[in-house]
Order: C-alpha cells, then sequence, then structure tokens
C-alpha cells in the first residue's frame, strides 16, 4: 500500500523501480527491506550458498583458465559419482554457477 491508500499494482522489478521513483518518502523503507536486511546479515550470500552445496553435495570445480571446459562431478551419501558436468566457459554471471 503507497502512503496515499493505492495498492501496488504488481511486484515485478519494474513496478519497484517506479514506485521508488514516484514515492521518495518511500526510498528508505525500500531500501531497508530490499538491501539492508541483507547487509546486516554480512557474508549472507556465502553463508547460505555453502548451505545449499553441503546439503546437494556440490562443490566448486577449480578454474584452470586454460580453456578447457569445466567438468563437475555429482556424487551420492556414499561418494560415488552419480552425475558428470561438462560446461564451457561463459561470460555470463562472472563465470559462476
Amino acid at each position: 500500500m503507497l502512503p496515499d491508500g493505492t495498492k501496488v499494482p504488481n511486484r515485478r522489478p519494474d513496478d519497484t523501480c517506479e514506485i521508488w521513483a514516484a514515492h521518495p518518502s518511500l526510498a528508505e523503507q525500500m531500501w531497508n527491506l530490499l538491501i539492508k536486511r541483507y547487509i546486516d546479515l554480512g557474508e549472507w550470500e556465502i553463508k547460505f550458498e555453502n548451505g545449499v552445496m553441503d546439503y546437494m553435495k556440490l562443490e566448486y570445480v577449480a578454474d584452470t583458465n586454460d580453456g578447457t571446459p569445466f567438468v563437475a562431478t555429482c556424487k551420492d551419501n556414499d561418494g560415488n559419482v552419480t552425475k558428470v558436468i561438462h560446461r564451457k566457459r561463459s561470460q555470463l554471471r562472472g563465470n559462476k554457477g
């Protein structure tokens, strides 16, 4: 709900940007909700990423920077390889993924 009582029509990122621009009085509240909470958590991305990766038994593959494709393996609870993944380098998202 906006300060004037109107409802927010959608919750897409574009709508959020429009609301933020049209209602500067909400800027601090929106910043606190969307950004500050995660800053206060510290290294939240690493913490949550590590939790998910441990649960799914995933690990990062060493980057050799020699142009060879990445090879990653998925293992079961006993450490047996259940899947091998081959990926080419990508500039998307800084080669993460």
